[in-house]
Order: structure tokens, then C-alpha cells, then sequence
């Protein structure tokens, strides 16, 4: 589970069984080039985890749910597929640490509410094209002429 923690100012990680914990002491500051820099290469990984986020974030003294949002911001727009939904499973198994709303959320953070609607529309088409030999073909294309009918409205 994903839980956001931008208001907390401590955070828990496990090290050897031991519990520790630290105070996030640059919690409001500018991130520095150096600290950009070593989130870059937790980008780089393969897979990003939820240790992953609790190691980094105790090496620079910051919250969990600021780097988390720190990678989602600056990462899942440039990497997101906004055409083709069903391509952005490589994202959101390389962000283990998110939820597919999360990632989702952010990648859409800096559209407008229109732009927002129409790709959850098209989103919404794609689920049902991938599942129309399952729905009969009357069905199927009242879903299309309602979702053609949406999109126009907007």
C-alpha cells in the first residue's frame, strides 16, 4: 500500500532488523544539483521500490513522500504514454513504490481539466476495445456512440 506523507516529518526505515529513525531536516528546501542528480540515478534502477524510496530519503535527509513525489513529478510525464494507455505497464512496474493513480496522477498533473477528461475518456476506450469480442457488437457500439457523444461535449 501507498501512502502519501507529505506532512510528516519523520520517517522510519528498517536496517538490519533494526528500527531508525531520522529527522527530515531539509524538509522545504531546494533541492540541490547534487541531490538531483542522485535521484537521477535511482531513476536509472530498473525498479524503484519502496526501500529504495526510505534509503534515499534518509541519505538526504528528506521525507518519503517528498521523494516520492519528487520522482513522480519529475519522472512520470516524461515517460508516460498519454496515446496508449496499455503501454505505460512498463512505468508502473519500474515505479513499485506507486499506484497506477499515483503515477497517473501526476503525469496528468499539468494538463488542463479538459485535456484531463478526454485522455481518461480515451483511456476508458481503450479498456473497451480490448474487451470487445466479449461484449456483443449492439452493446459494443452504444459504448463507442456514447463515448464519441462525451468527448464532443467537451
Amino acid at each position: 500500500m501507498t501512502i502519501m506523507t507529505r506532512s510528516k516529518y519523520s520517517v522510519q526505515i528498517r536496517e538490519d532488523n533494526n528500527d531508525v529513525k531520522h529527522e527530515a531536516t531539509n524538509h522545504g528546501k531546494r533541492w540541490t544539483e547534487a541531490e538531483d542528480k542522485m535521484l537521477d540515478d535511482l531513476h536509472n534502477t530498473p525498479v524503484i521500490t519502496h526501500g529504495d524510496i526510505q534509503l534515499f530519503a534518509r541519505s538526504v535527509n528528506r521525507t518519503y513522500g517528498a521523494i516520492k513525489s519528487r520522482i513522480l513529478s519529475t519522472y512520470s510525464g516524461v515517460n508516460f504514454d498519454y496515446e496508449n494507455y496499455d503501454n505505460n505497464k512498463a512505468l508502473f512496474n519500474k515505479f513499485k513504490f506507486a499506484t497506477e493513480e499515483d503515477i497517473e496522477y501526476y503525469a496528468l498533473k499539468k494538463f488542463n481539466k479538459k485535456d484531463r477528461k478526454l485522455f481518461k475518456l480515451n483511456k476508458l476506450e481503450s479498456i473497451i476495445t480490448k474487451y470487445a469480442n466479449k461484449i456483443n457488437e449492439n452493446d459494443f457500439n452504444r459504448l463507442n456512440d456514447t463515448l464519441e457523444s462525451l468527448k464532443d461535449g467537451i
